[in-house]
């Protein structure tokens, strides 16, 4: 009698459990029995409010123009009067006043030419064919440029491979050396403009962009979109 007693008491208490199971259903079931993982859903990311997206943020841009691959500093200046001659002039300089400008703005600062910075260079850019002023222009970290008239002094074929790099071989690559032999001074490993470049009217790419794959020769980079800029 009692086995009986106690056998009705534990059905009577198992009973809302298994109802509660049973309207729960299988999907919540089959969270406590081995089963196939259901696949995440996704959940949409909540819109931000305006209010946070507004406002304005303070950048600094640095331009430069008409660098004309001078390499060097022609020479040194005094700031004033009777004071020391400080050296005006050259990549050294120039990329040093770039620096100090950029670290007063720090992740805020781009830096922009607006083209001729090759073209008409000292004989220490042009015997090698204007490969150290776009050297020069890598190193001192350009964001984006443009192209002036005299990246075209030597033809859009040149102008071109000055962007996307490679050796010149198109018959005027050759220059005298100290002993008066002709040779190329074009360097085998010349990389090319390591910045996009902007026609000057309307802000089109005019390459080569850093980000495509083919950086070298990049065919991708399209001749129809490169212009002159007016000046």
């Amino acid at each position: 009698m009692r086995t009986r007693t106690r056998l009705i008491r534990t059905l009577a208490l198992a009973a809302p459990v298994l109802a509660l199971l049973a309207g729960i259903g299988d999907s919540a079931v089959g969270q406590l029995t081995p089963s196939e993982p259901e696949p995440e859903r996704p959940v949409a990311k909540p819109e931000r409010p305006v209010a946070d997206i507004e406002g304005t943020v303070d950048l600094r841009l640095l331009g430069v123009n008409d660098f004309h691959g001078n390499l060097e500093s022609p020479g040194s200046r005094r700031r004033e009067k009777k004071g020391v001659k400080v050296p005006v002039g050259g990549a050294a300089v120039l990329g040093s006043h770039l620096d100090r400008a950029a670290a007063q703005a720090p992740g805020r600062t781009i830096r922009v030419h607006a083209g001729d910075m090759a073209g008409v260079t000292p004989l220490v850019s042009s015997q090698f064919h204007d490969e150290p002023a776009v050297e020069a222009m890598n190193l001192m970290r350009f964001d984006v440029g443009t192209l002036g008239n005299h990246e075209f002094d030597e033809g859009a074929g040149e102008m071109l491979r000055l962007l996307r790099g490679g050796r010149r071989r198109d018959g005027r690559e050759l220059k005298r050396d100290e002993l008066g032999r002709p040779v190329n001074t074009s360097q085998p490993g010349y990389d090319g403009v390591k910045f996009p470049l902007h026609r000057g009217q309307r802000g089109e790419p005019a390459g080569p962009d850093p980000a495509a794959p083919d950086r070298d020769r990049g065919a991708r980079r399209g001749e129809g979109r490169l212009h002159r800029r007016h000046d």
